[in-house]
This record gives structure tokens, C-alpha cells and sequence, in this order.
């Protein structure tokens, strides 16, 4: 799992980073995390499909990394190549096409909004996330100025983390403020 120090050390050689992880759950929700954490600290982050892999399975790769040490030269830079902006992956991993959206119905439809809108909004650069705003916008078939707006009402993952430490404090102190009349 990447931590904030490997970041830390990460960012002093490059800003672009390729989340190479396992197609598994735990594979999923490592990558999310790493995201989250990179684009919070403005790295430019792609992410590796290791479904991609499947192309190779007569050599019964156990993961990724298993590829880019038997492959270390020309084809893992290849599939290296491969790794799409973080922010493309989801749009088309969440949202699908335009085509596809619009099929869903209308509570999928926010569903699904919400949860890439929670992304685009930890990205740091305003002009990165201008980019990635006009793309949601094209594949939801409304206007940047829409999808702004829905942006703005988005609270990412560390929003409701904190709401939710907040909500527990204040319930601390309201138990021991009603303890106390008691």
C-alpha cells in the first residue's frame, strides 16, 4: 500500500505516477486510495488495467509485477504505455460512454455522477480539473457549468471522514453534557 512518506519521497524525483496493482478487491480499493492520496498532492496519476494482462496469459502471470520483471525492457514499457490518466479510467470505469450512461436509470445515473465527481474534486489543479470537467460533461450530456455546479455540493471521501468524526465528537460531548444533568 503507498503511504504519505513514500509520496513524500516520490515527489522530490517526479510529479507522474503509475498505480500498477493486482485486479483483485483489495487490488481495487489499494488503487482508490493511492489515487486519492497522489491527486490530493497534485501528482499526475495514471493507472495500469492489469486486465490488459489477459493478453498474455499463456505465460500464467501471477501479477503485474510478475510482467514487468520478465518483460523488463521493450514490452513492459509497451504496456507501460497502456496506463490511462486516473481520472479517464474512472469516467469510463464508472460513467461508461455517453451512450451507456444515458441507458441507466436516474438514480443510477447520480449514483455514479457522485462517486466521479468525488474524484475530479481532490484533484488539486484547477486547470486539471477544468480538463476532466468537460469531459464528465460530454459523457453526461450537459454543461461544464452543470457539472460545476453539481461539483460543488460533492464531499469526498476525506469530507465525509472528517463530517463523520465530527458528528461522533459532538455526540460525545452531548452525552456527557446530558450525563452531567442527570
Amino acid at each position: 500500500s503507498l503511504t504519505r512518506e513514500q509520496l513524500d519521497l516520490l515527489k522530490k524525483t517526479t510529479q507522474n505516477l503509475i498505480i500498477f496493482y493486482d485486479d483483485d478487491e483489495a487490488g481495487k480499493v489499494a488503487t482508490e486510495r493511492a489515487n486519492e492520496m497522489a491527486s490530493a498532492e497534485d501528482f499526475s496519476v495514471k493507472i495500469f488495467n492489469v486486465g490488459i494482462l489477459k493478453e498474455f496469459e499463456s505465460e500464467k502471470f501471477k501479477d503485474a509485477a510478475d510482467v514487468v520483471l520478465a518483460h523488463s525492457g521493450f514490452l513492459a514499457q509497451e504496456l507501460l504505455k497502456r496506463a490511462e490518466p486516473a481520472m479517464g479510467f474512472y469516467i469510463k470505469f464508472i460513467l461508461g460512454d455517453s451512450g451507456e450512461f444515458k441507458r441507466k436509470d436516474s438514480f443510477q445515473r447520480k449514483a455514479d455522477l457522485k462517486k466521479v465527481l468525488a474524484k475530479l474534486k481532490i484533484i488539486k489543479s484547477p486547470v486539471e480539473q477544468s480538463f476532466w470537467i468537460k469531459e464528465v460533461a460530454d459523457v453526461v450530456g450537459v454543461s461544464e457549468r452543470d457539472v460545476r455546479e453539481e461539483l460543488k455540493e460533492v464531499k469526498t471521501s476525506t469530507q465525509f471522514k472528517k463530517q463523520e468524526e465530527q458528528i461522533n465528537i459532538e455526540d460525545l460531548l452531548l452525552k456527557k453534557f446530558n450525563s452531567r444533568k442527570d
